[in-house]
């Protein structure tokens, strides 16, 4: 009777806190956590309840502080070390599947997560059991549990045949395996909930009446060949909040651990999988995850993690490379690997992780990360986005050779095209010429044609003819005649005309040019005469010289006048001399 009232006094005061609850409020054994914490964990300083035995406790704790140091010195330390400067900043959200047990691991590899989910076959565990257990009971579970965490904190994993061992029992497995890692790394729990996920994946909190409800229902095993448990199924998922110890400013972290099983069977559009999608983006690891996520059957969660994540640590049993690549990924290995630690790992994508280890310099690791290779060697890998590092020298390297190239060809071939097209004003230069011709009006020069434009022709008889005044207007077309040729040459003529013609012979040519001009002036009479020269200019000089000596024939009457200019027949011979010239002409 006397035990009957111990126990039932014993199990009202592990369930106080929730039973008090408001019946729509989520129940949270933070007592029992903080009981685990003290008993279990070995942390903090909290006074012992009345029914545990210090004794025993004090045993359990002398050992597990020698655990924690090993923990720290050899994985907690050089970890952080190591991750510190290949970690992207601020990855808050932690997705590990398969990592039953292993808060501890997610804490170090993440030391700045805010809310951290585990997935595993295991149950969280019934929080209640520790404050029940009589002092031999006690003994016998604390032994269970310091050799089921040997390797969490010897090897930083957990087998499965330890946390199997621990699915049934005073200590149940997860929550005290998630407890003591958090301890480790210096936390104190403040609120522990359990859960279950709405068809759409929100989470919902169970209620101190739905546990109640729940209780007679116990939770089965997610998969075959593993073990049912001995505790309600109201205790499978749990949320753990904690801080660090001490500070109650510090910030919070939630953890979730959720059994599932995560074959495609089962996770498939399950709340599970949807409740990690609306996770968006967030960070990964998985270790010793015995080489599930390089089977299709776990295709699906292998796919939420190459969709979300944007960062991952793992050892081999993480993402193929192949797979890793057609996501986008890159992957760095560190260590040493030869061959999965297991020989039934898929062969195809091992001979794949062993290329990879051996395609890369070999890079130390002071830890163990998860399994050891085939030659136990420590090994780990960061699979990481590609992007960033292959486009940076992909773009520009054949971007500025590509740029130039064109364009240089592009500026000269308008450049020499447009000079062509300046050359063109060089073709009106000759034209400028033509103005001269027009210039001729050096029609104040007409005054002179009866001084000096005889002698300059070689019809200079037209002076003794001085009583008709108007004959020398017929003889004046002669002179443009040869001027006119003359003109094209000017720089020409003179040369010829300066020997032919004595210095005051070389100024009369340029003057015999005006009268041209005045001969517009008498268009009517050198109409007949001017049309055959003007086609062909070369050419008109020619016939003008028969011309000329028929032009002195029609004056018979004055015929003496003709043998007295024989003195002007040097000029005469002065033609010859300018049709030389008319044939630089042409």
């Amino acid at each position: 009777m006397k035990s009957a009232l111990v126990l039932a006094t014993a199990v009202l005061g592990s369930i106080a806190a929730p039973a008090s609850a408001l019946a729509d409020e989520p129940a949270d054994f933070l007592r029992d956590a903080r009981l685990f914490y003290r008993v279990v964990a070995c942390g903090g300083s909290d006074p012992l309840p009345a029914g545990i035995d210090a004794a025993t406790v004090d045993a359990h704790c002398a050992e597990m502080t020698k655990r924690y140091q090993h923990y720290t010195e050899k994985y907690v330390a050089p970890a952080r070390a190591f991750f510190a400067p290949l970690r992207p900043a601020n990855l808050t959200t932690v997705v590990y599947p398969f990592g039953g047990g292993d808060l501890g691991s997610a804490l170090v590899t993440f030391p700045d997560a805010r809310e951290i989910t585990t997935i595993s076959l295991e149950h969280a565990g019934d929080p209640t059991r520790l404050a029940k257990l009589d002092k031999k009971e006690l003994r016998g579970a604390l032994s269970a549990y310091r050799d089921a965490s040997h390797g969490l904190l010897a090897l930083y994993d957990s087998t499965s045949e330890n946390m199997r061992k621990l699915e049934r029992g005073g200590i149940p497995g997860q929550l005290s395996f998630h407890i003591t890692g958090m301890t480790a790394l210096g936390f104190e729990p403040v609120s522990l909930k359990f859960v279950t996920l709405e068809p759409d994946g929100q989470v919902h909190y169970l209620t101190a009446a739905e546990i109640e409800a729940l209780a007679p229902r116990k939770a089965k095993k997610v998969k075959g060949g593993w073990v049912d448990t001995d505790f309600s199924e109201a205790y499978s998922n749990m949320e753990l909040t904690f801080r660090k110890a001490g500070d109650p400013s510090a910030p919070l972290i939630v953890h979730r651990h959720f059994a599932a099983n995560l074959a495609n069977r089962a996770f498939k559009d399950s709340p599970l999988h949807k409740h990690l999608i609306a996770k968006g983006k967030f960070a990964a690891m998985t270790k010793a995850a015995s080489y599930l996520l390089w089977l299709d059957g776990f295709s699906e969660v292998r796919n939420v993690l190459l969709s979300h994540m944007v960062w991952m640590a793992s050892d081999a049993t993480g993402i193929p490379p192949t797979l890793a690549r057609k996501a986008g990924f890159a992957q760095v290995t560190y260590g040493k690997f030869t061959g999965p630690f297991l020989a039934e790992a898929e062969k195809t994508n091992g001979e794949a992780m062993v290329k990879l280890w051996a395609s890369q310099p070999l890079r130390k690791l002071p830890f163990r990360y998860g399994y050891p290779d085939a030659a136990t060697n420590v090994h780990l890998m960061i699979t990481q986005p590609a992007e960033p590092k292959p486009a940076q020298p992909a773009e520009p390297r054949p971007a500025q050779p590509a740029e130039p190239r064109p364009a240089q060809p592009a500026e000269p071939k308008p450049a020499q095209p447009a000079e062509p097209k300046p050359a063109q004003p060089a073709e009106l230069k000759p034209a400028q010429p033509a103005p001269p011709r027009a210039i001729q009006p050096a029609e104040p020069a007409p005054a002179q044609p009866p001084k000096t434009t005889q002698p300059a022709q070689p019809q200079q008889p037209a002076p003794p003819k001085t009583a008709q005044p108007p004959q020398p207007g017929p003889a004046q077309p002669v002179p443009p005649k040869t001027t006119q040729p003359a003109q094209p040459q000017q720089p020409a003529p003179p040369k010829t005309i300066q020997p032919a013609q004595p210095g005051p012979v070389q100024p009369v040519p340029p003057k015999p040019t005006p009268p041209a001009e005045p001969s517009p002036a008498q268009p009517a009479q050198l109409k007949p005469n001017q049309p055959a020269p003007a086609s062909p200019k070369p050419t008109s000089p020619v016939p003008a010289p028969p011309k000329a000596t028929p032009a002195p024939a029609p004056p018979k009457p004055t015929p003496p006048a003709e043998p007295k200019p024989p003195q002007p027949n040097p000029p005469q011979p002065a033609q010859p001399k300018i049709t030389p010239v008319e044939p630089k002409q042409p």
